[in-house]
């Protein structure tokens, strides 16, 4: 891992977009 990653807080656009996908895998999941 980078130190500027370390150091650069997380976008707030990373957050909501975390959000959706990990929802939307499991949403996928429990069709699967």
């Amino acid at each position: 891992m980078a130190d500027s990653e370390n150091t650069t807080p997380l976008p707030l656009w990373r957050v909501p977009l975390a959000v959706l996908s990990n929802l939307f895998v499991s949403a996928e999941v429990r069709h699967g």
